[in-house]
């Protein structure tokens, strides 16, 4: 499947076409399946998946990195981080400043590219390449 890249995209596809492009230019990122990215970073890879208002991210080796980095107990990105699945998702109504009000159970594209800012923002951050950049 190709990202859509026409000037009106679909409401399902709004989130994914802002998000997967910059996910896949991340060294070493890979399209593993519909709407699944795996992007290998400092704590271990991770997968991301784009649905159609929210992204699920799970780290898919040892955990031990992703607890030590967010902490257990810390409150802001930390709580998105189940310590034991290694589930760390965003939501547009948790993570979108203002929140946003549905308008006919739907968020505002702008807050759907909002959320792929935020979500590209705390993924790069984790990259190989912005440690090395960091150093």
């Amino acid at each position: 499947m190709s990202f859509p890249t026409p000037a009106k995209i679909p409401y399902d596809h709004v989130l994914e076409a802002k998000l997967a492009p910059m996910l896949l230019a991340l060294p070493g990122a890979t399209k593993i399946g519909e709407q699944q990215i795996v992007v290998p970073t400092r704590l271990g890879r991770l997968r991301v998946h784009i649905f159609d208002d929210w992204v699920g991210c799970r780290f898919l080796d040892d955990l031990e990195p992703a607890r030590k980095h967010f902490g257990v107990r810390n409150i802001g990105t930390a709580a998105r981080l189940n310590p034991f699945s290694g589930k760390w998702n965003f939501e547009v109504g948790a993570d979108v400043f203002p929140r946003p009000k549905k308008t006919r159970n739907r968020w505002p594209a702008a807050a759907l590219k909002t959320l792929a800012d935020i979500v590209w923002r705390e993924v790069q951050d984790l990259t190989v390449e912005s440690v090395a950049k960091e150093a």
